[in-house]
């Protein structure tokens, strides 16, 4: 195991198979992450508007802590990624054992959205470094989190039956969503019409249910609440491919907590940590072993909070219910829907970090998870407005009119063998639009499929003004063009 050192002299924080991190390194690493994680502003920021275009700062004590760990272990490090990690780690040991203020679990849906590449998989790796870290103190620990990939709901229902808390770590998330969104996908469904129902189902008062067979052998009885939660990862791309209308008003969106990285791969960390500090590992150890206590004597402990951190959160509260109230759009609604509670509920997990035996929520928890959920309403805001959720006519015209933006910024990829002429011009060939749009699912599923959809969309995008048919014979005389193009008139 690694040995951490205070020796002044030496200037050593942490060795461990040969592998050594300078103090003074590690702290202007930790002073660099306090400059670039400021905390922003929230108080003062209209119910609509998107998060301020900042990186999401490390959370307050001791799961800032943990993600800093997590961080420095990573092949590839990236700050949300460990965070994420971080997240989830505690959801999983403290979900179901502890309370916000209001009775609900501290359980919770928490997917990573980034590009391919950047080094995903440290989630996971990094909630195995901390088991492993805490093992020697307590030996319980890995039944806090489960790495499986669950093909029905009856399957997720008998790994409950088993283990009534833990984090679910699920890899390549957006891919299952992609059938969750199938209506022919009966086992993917049930899955997702089980994880909708499991995300409330944490209080003491709750009861999870289970499946009953004419056999009662095997029957798999739930009795009392249960503490899922999950974090998966996805590109954003298939992630919101995925979306359908009915995944929002079913309210299954609603309690998904979206983080994005949209920053390029890292620099490999030829310096990494691979075993986590023993003060980490004897903490974790210590937590696990509270939350084992209070299950094997069926309590709960109730997270307190103080005047201000309550304030804070019952202000976001009416600010959500502001929100909902001023739209009949059902998309919109469901992003406001429970953004309270998700807030709640991260802000109780960081305070049963800080201290699991008496935890109060402070400002500083409350501050970090209501910027939080204010992200993920942002992300989920810009992807809506692009038109990369949903389907229907509008969702189809607002995806054809970001297509088009993008395409006049800057040139599409090679691949897609557009003229350069023609878009400096303004003109966009529909065979691109086609090629784009082909297996979005607000094109893909139109009754009529992606073609006719597509004629639609620009025809009532004509009508409107926003872009003209330019005729074939001038299309061929002046640019050899023999396809279909449009001349982009205005952009909203």
């Amino acid at each position: 195991m690694g040995k951490r050192t205070d020796n002044p002299s030496a200037g050593i924080f942490w060795q461990d198979s040969g592998v050594t991190i300078n103090r003074a390194a590690f702290e202007a690493k930790s002073k660099e992450v306090e400059h670039r994680y400021e905390s922003p502003v929230i108080e003062d920021a209209p119910a609509t508007a998107p998060a301020p275009e900042v990186a999401l700062q490390l959370p307050p004590g001791k799961a800032g802590e943990i993600a800093q760990v997590i961080y420095h272990s990573a092949p590839r490090p990236v700050w949300e990624v460990a965070i994420v990690s971080a997240l989830g780690l505690l959801a999983g040991v403290c979900g179901r054992s502890w309370l916000t203020p209001t009775g609900s679990g501290l359980n919770v849906y928490v997917v990573l959205l980034a590009r391919s590449g950047i080094g995903k998989e440290t989630m996971a790796e990094g909630i195995s470094l901390f088991v492993k870290g805490a093992n020697r103190w307590e030996s319980n620990v890995g039944t806090f989190y489960d790495f499986s990939d669950y093909a029905s709901g009856q399957a997720l229902i008998g790994a409950i039956s088993r283990s009534p808390c833990f984090t679910h770590i699920a890899s390549e998330f957006g891919r299952k969503l992609k059938r969750m969104s199938n209506p022919k996908d009966s086992a993917l469904q049930e899955l997702r019409t089980v994880m909708t129902k499991l995300y409330a189902k944490s209080g003491p008062q709750s009861v999870a249910g289970g499946i009953t067979y004419s056999d009662e052998k095997n029957n798999k009885p739930i009795l009392g609440g249960a503490a899922y939660s999950l974090i998966g990862d996805s590109t954003p791309g298939t992630f919101h491919q995925a979306l359908t209308d009915d995944m929002m008003e079913d309210g299954f969106m609603s309690r998904l907590t979206v983080i994005e990285y949209n920053g390029e791969r890292p620099r490999a960390n030829k310096n990494r940590l691979t075993s986590i500090p023993e003060q980490s590992g004897q903490w974790f150890a210590g937590l696990a072993t509270q939350a084992r206590t209070l299950r094997e004597r069926d309590e709960y402990q109730a997270v307190d909070s103080d005047a201000a951190a309550w304030d804070m959160l019952d202000a976001f509260d009416i600010e959500c219910d502001d929100a909902i109230n001023a739209t009949d759009d059902e998309a919109r609604r469901q992003m406001w829907n429970r953004a309270h509670l998700k807030a709640l509920r991260v802000a109780s997990l960081l305070a049963v970090a800080d201290n699991h035996l008496h935890p109060v929520m402070t400002t500083l928890h409350a501050t970090w998870a209501i910027d939080l959920v204010r992200r993920d309403i942002a992300v989920f805001t810009r992807r809506l407005e692009s038109g990369d959720v949903g389907e229907g006519d509008q969702v189809r015209e607002s995806k054809i009119l970001t297509i088009m933006k993008d395409y006049l910024k800057k040139p599409p990829a090679i691949g897609y063998k557009t003229s350069e002429e023609l878009r400096v011009r303004g003109i966009i060939e529909r065979s691109y639009l086609q090629k784009r749009t082909a297996s979005l699912p607000a094109f893909s599923g139109h009754p009529l499929r992606a073609t006719k959809a597509l004629d639609q969309t620009l025809q009532s995008l004509c009508l409107s003004g926003y872009i003209m048919k330019c005729k074939k014979e001038k299309m061929f005389d002046d640019f050899k063009e023999h396809g279909e193009c449009y001349r982009i008139m205005k952009i909203p």
